[in-house]
């Protein structure tokens, strides 16, 4: 008898733990939660297992936080060449260009490689199609339109190729920076 009274007086103890938190939790939340426990038979009751159990499977979770599926970069570079300064040096108008993924990054080397076609040259690509090249080298086109419209530079020696981002030209902007290879091993 005295192990059934101190039963009851568990089973009531976590009743009155579970409807204070419920009022605690519903004033501190604006819309408000309604969790009802169905009312139990307690004589059908053998152990406080079993009530754990049985209480566990009567109490809904509102907790579940549904995943917030991930923003996928849009990488479709289109390339058009603007002019070229001297014979191994190219200009090349880029759109659709997003400095912050790396697959448009590769895009550029690729262009790169087949515009200079194994032969020595520079390519650089820029955001801007109203850019003015100039006859001083070593960069045909003015530091400050470089700043504010390079991408990126690439250059191929004969042997090693190497693209450098707008980093070079010190140009801000999210992902510009971020870009740079020294591959000496030619790709």
């Amino acid at each position: 008898m005295k192990s059934q009274l101190q039963f009851c007086f568990i089973l009531l103890a976590m009743i009155a733990c579970k409807r204070t938190a419920s009022v605690d939790e519903s004033s501190a939340v604006t819309s408000p939660q309604t969790t009802a426990a169905p009312a139990m038979d307690t004589s059908k009751i053998n152990s406080a297992d079993s009530l754990a159990k049985t209480i566990d499977a009567t109490v809904k979770t509102t907790d579940e936080i549904a995943p917030v599926p991930a923003k996928t970069k849009i990488c479709d570079p289109n390339f058009t060449k603007l002019s070229s300064p001297r014979k191994s040096m190219h200009i090349i108008y880029v759109t659709n260009f997003n400095p912050e993924e790396f697959k448009c990054w590769v895009n550029l080397e690729e262009y790169g490689i087949k515009t200079c076609g194994g032969n020595l040259g520079i390519v650089f690509f820029v955001d801007n199609a109203n850019i003015k090249t100039n006859s001083t080298p070593p960069n045909y086109i003015d530091d400050n339109t470089l700043k504010t419209t390079g991408i990126g530079r690439f250059e191929y020696n004969g042997k090693y190729w190497e693209l450098k981002g707008a980093s070079i030209w010190k140009r801000t902007g999210k992902g510009y920076g971020y870009y740079n290879t020294d591959n000496q091993l030619g790709g």
